[in-house]
Order: C-alpha cells, then structure tokens, then sequence
C-alpha cells in the first residue's frame, strides 16, 4: 500500500503536537505544580488592613481586627513579659497558587480548540485517501 501524506494530515500532525503540549502542559501545572512556591515573599507581607477582602482570622469567634482594636490580644515574650499586639505587629502571607492555576486553565481553554481542529484535520487526513495525479 502506497500512500502519500497530504496536507490535511500534516497541519494536523503539527497542530495535535504544538497545540496538544500546550494543552497538557497547562492542564498538569494547574493541578500538579508546586504549590508551596507562590508565598507572598517576608518582606512584602501585607498589613492586617489590607487584606481584609481576601483575608479573615476569627479568635475566640471575634475577628483579629476587633482585637486588636480592642488591645484584647496579648503576645508574650520570650522572658515572661506580657504585651499587646498592636497591628503593626499583625502582617499577612498570601499563597497566590489559586491565581496561577485559573491563569493556566484560562491557557489551555484558549489553546484547546486549535488541539480539537488538529486532531480533525489529522483525522480527516487519514481517512481521506491521496489524490493519485492524473497521468495523461
């Protein structure tokens, strides 16, 4: 059996490879990356204040904001002196994974229907047959 590859099969080949890599590059780091890179760095960590839309920490069924408006949070150095924490004292660390992994599955939403195309021009390369040259 000899037949020719046409060009069907060839863009899908190249599609599937390129678009496919994208698509499962993006589906596995969304779901099995890292996730305990993306900490907000120490030296960046955010007052108490300013994360009060994505952030709350509720102590004793108070949230830590009443608390410490109220001095009722007490700290304890390491010699037994007692002292109120201030917000000051208070910074937050966020893990931002949950943003990388929707940046990812956004990727791979927007890659996937050119793997869908290069599978159907693969597929419709392999089952339409070569056009043979007229030999006149």
């Amino acid at each position: 059996m000899n037949r020719r590859i046409n060009g069907f099969t060839i863009l899908g080949m190249t599609m599937v490879f390129v678009f496919g890599t994208q698509v499962l590059t993006y589906t596995a780091s969304a779901f099995w990356a890292e996730q305990d890179i993306y900490w907000t760095p120490a030296k960046l960590a955010e007052p108490l204040a300013e994360t009060q839309d994505v952030f709350r920490l509720s102590i004793a069924g108070k949230g830590l904001a009443n608390h410490l408006d109220q001095g009722t949070l007490k700290g304890i150095e390491s010699d037994s002196d007692e002292y109120t924490v201030l917000h000051d004292d208070v910074r937050v660390r966020m893990n931002h994974y949950r943003e990388h992994q929707v940046r990812w599955l956004k990727r791979a939403l927007i890659v996937a229907p050119l793997f869908g195309l290069g599978l159907g021009l693969l597929a419709g390369g392999l089952v339409r047959p070569a056009r043979k040259p007229d030999h006149a």
